[in-house]
């Protein structure tokens, strides 16, 4: 089955940096499906008010919050609308985006969530540090995070998928091959040896330390191969083998590779799987300098 981002939902709170998801989305989005757009009014603003005002704010405050909100986004929508041949709608629900994020597209059954890396400073911007990964964490379905400007309003042209050949990397390549028509798929698979410590330290004599590695090298590739085999689109796909710490060599090679995205699945196996499930999934958010697609099995 060919998977198709026909509903993509757009988190937005109306930042820089939301801007850029908008146009990503935009450009992702098939001409016959469709885009949401969510704003999350958070506690922040009212709280704003109840510091300047300096009393307790009442409904009508809070009406009137939600009414500029809603204003604010009914203008994007329409934007939005005069450029897109698909639907494009758009919603305000008051709550902490770190989850009501993820329980929306999960109850609207959305194929893909997209929002800016970063948003608006203060206590409830959009998507930063555990934000962020609640949210990808949450929303039981596939999350891009935009980070780059250049490019946005076009299709992704370099991507680099990070693969354990677990489930959750089969369907990263899926969505990367799906979503990414017209790029070149760099498929990496990121390989650390048994008592690499030993090694490191001169444990081994050097000649049976290098054909340690060299082997681990090798049942890598081969099992690469054999992953990539049960992809039809393989032709596309440029196979990497690297050894090293995961976030590290990813982040890397996306920078060789000049990538504008990278392609990660939140569960696997073993190993890089389970630093994918944490550490390495933070690490991208953080220090990524191009968009992070996560995807769950």
């Amino acid at each position: 089955m060919t998977l198709r981002a026909d509903r993509i939902l757009v988190a937005t709170d109306f930042s820089e940096q939301a801007e850029r998801a908008t146009r990503r989305a935009l450009a992702l989005a098939p001409a016959d499906g469709s885009l949401h757009l969510l704003h999350v009014l958070a506690e922040g603003p009212l709280q704003r008010l109840r510091e300047v005002l300096g009393v307790s704010v009442g409904r009508e405050a809070r009406e009137a919050v939600l009414a500029a909100a809603r204003e604010r986004l009914e203008d994007l929508r329409a934007r939005l609308a005069a450029e897109y041949a698909g639907t494009v709608s758009a919603e305000v629900v008051e709550g902490h985006p770190r989850t009501a994020i993820g329980d929306y597209a999960r109850a609207g059954g959305y194929d893909l969530v997209v929002a800016g890396a970063y948003g608006q400073e203060g206590e409830e911007r959009l998507f930063s540090g555990v934000t962020a990964q609640k949210v990808v964490r949450t929303a039981d379905r596939p999350v891009l995070l935009v980070r780059a400007g250049e490019g946005a309003g076009r299709g992704y042209r370099r991507v680099v998928v990070a693969v354990d050949f677990s489930a959750a990397s089969r369907k990263a390549l899926e969505w990367a091959l799906a979503l990414c028509p017209q790029a070149t798929l760099y498929v990496l698979h990121v390989f650390e040896l048994p008592f690499q410590q030993s090694i490191d330290y001169d444990a081994l004599p050097l000649e049976v330390a290098e054909r340690y590695r060299e082997e681990g090298h090798a049942l890598a590739k081969a099992e690469l191969d054999r992953f990539l085999d049960g992809f039809g689109d393989r032709g596309r796909c440029r196979p990497l083998v690297r050894q090293g710490d995961p976030s590290r060599v990813i982040l890397g090679q996306a920078r060789a590779q000049e990538a504008d995205l990278v392609v990660v699945g939140s569960r696997g196996r073993g190993g890089m799987s389970e630093s994918l499930l944490g550490s390495v999934n933070l690490h991208l958010l953080h220090r990524a300098e191009c968009d992070v697609l996560t995807v769950r099995p």
